[in-house]
């Protein structure tokens, strides 16, 4: 069963492992070697202290995605707009866990008036 919740302190390692294998596989984050666990740690707690959300997805109490929000950019004109980041496990796409995440992760966006 797919639970959603908050990120907590001890799920950076989980983060960091999903993150790295797009850091090493693929294009999509822009960059070239992986972050340690303590600057995704310092990241996540940077989406936290802006009042973000930062969101998992948990299947057999395994964490399988992660999602957070951060500020578009910081001019007036876009204090409404966000910028969304979700990555999947590897292992688990195809089954449309990213779209209820994505949901959740707007959800929460809008309580904090984005």
């Amino acid at each position: 069963m797919l639970t959603i919740r908050p990120s907590r302190e001890v799920d950076i390692a989980a983060v960091t492992a999903i993150y790295s294998y797009y850091v090493l596989s693929s294009t999509c984050t822009f960059e070239i070697t992986s972050p340690t666990i303590d600057q995704m740690a310092s990241r996540c707690e940077d989406v936290l202290k802006n009042n973000m959300p930062y969101l998992l997805a948990e299947e057999a109490d395994s964490i399988i995605r992660y999602a957070y929000c951060t500020w578009f950019k910081p001019r007036a004109a876009y204090r409404f707009s966000m910028e969304s980041t979700i990555y999947l496990d590897k292992d688990m796409c195809g089954k449309h866990y990213g779209r209820l995440l994505l949901n959740a992760l707007l959800s929460e966006a809008e309580l904090v008036g984005v």
